[in-house]
């Protein structure tokens, strides 16, 4: 009949309940905590990103500085049980800093892509700046009296290599410098092969390697130039006419390590639990460091607390 469809379709659904009835109190109940939170960890403490990074732009440290403060930004160490997302709060502490401190807050990028960029782009600049300062040795040399209007015949001894933290290419080197020299002498130097000999002048060059010093930490620390490139001029008798040095920097630095100040974070919870519910108090705190006393200059921290109720699932 037309009117039985609906009333068999109904009858299926009634007896599984029936027989779902059946085997729960055949086979007994047991009791599952569920914790219901109303939004994510990771919601609750984003909420209190703008009142810390306040506290930090209108802290004496932000507006008493001169300049704008160069800030590495670090980790949060999460110490609770939940799943929070701490990169995510670290990211909008840092977008919340520089957009509302004015340009007095500048933040280091700690992207793998965006550092491999710019060391490419640093490794180019110190390339140009060790060529740079090979032609300004060069220069020195042709305009000093004692080759000025003169035409010589130079020839380049075996690079002295001083120390054995010096990775560099000694005759490479060299090599640039002799461009230069051909270049700034326009002519007047001209440079032969030891077996044609009949050289004016012998130039020697000394590489050596600089030690670094050691901060107060005890962090090594690079100086502003890691090696020296010393370059003599020996007459035919053997005697030094001209004498000069230079100190190079060619390692690749990063620049973070000019960081004013390191920020990080700490996530930390209590938990309190009783029969019918859960009270948990997560406390997440942030703390700016002077990276060469390792003191915390700046703190702030806020506390969230949540009570969850328990419920019982049948099964």
């Amino acid at each position: 009949m037309p009117w039985a469809a609906p009333w068999r379709c109904a009858i299926v659904p009634f007896f599984a309940l029936a027989a779902a009835c059946v085997v729960v109190l055949f086979c007994g109940c047991y009791s599952v905590d569920q914790i219901t939170v109303p939004q994510s960890w990771t919601v609750l403490c984003a909420n209190e990103i703008p009142a810390l990074g306040d506290s930090v732009i209108f802290s004496p440290l932000c507006r008493s500085a001169d300049n704008p403060i160069l800030l590495k930004v670090g980790s949060i160490l999460d110490k609770t049980r939940f799943t929070v997302d701490s990169d995510l709060l670290m990211k909008k502490m840092r977008t919340y800093l520089v957009n509302r401190s004015g340009g007095k807050i500048l933040v280091f990028d700690n992207d793998a892509e965006i550092a491999s960029f710019c060391e490419t782009r640093r490794e180019k600049l110190m390339n140009k700046s060790l060529k740079s300062n090979l032609r300004y040795l060069a220069e020195r040399i042709a305009k000093t009296s004692a080759f000025r209007e003169k035409t010589l015949k130079l020839r380049i001894a075996p690079v002295e290599v001083i120390g054995a933290d010096v990775n560099i290419n000694p005759d490479g080197l060299v090599s640039l410098l002799r461009d230069e020299l051909v270049l700034a002498g326009d002519g007047r130097f001209l440079f032969v092969s030891e077996k044609s000999g009949g050289a004016d002048c012998l130039i020697k060059c000394c590489i050596t390697g600089l030690e670094v010093s050691q901060s107060p930490s005890g962090r090594a620390v690079p100086l502003d130039a890691d090696f020296n490139l010393r370059v003599v001029f020996e007459n035919q008798a053997g005697d030094s006419c001209f004498e000069t040095s230079l100190p190079m920097r060619r390692r690749i630095f990063d620049p973070s390590l000019d960081a004013t100040y390191v920020l990080s974070g700490e996530l930390n919870v209590l938990t309190r639990e009783t029969p019918g519910f859960t009270d948990d108090y997560v406390r997440m705190g942030f703390n700016i460091t002077d990276p060469n006393t390792t003191l915390h200059v700046w703190e702030g921290a806020c506390e969230i607390s949540t009570t969850t109720f328990k419920s019982i699932l049948y099964q």
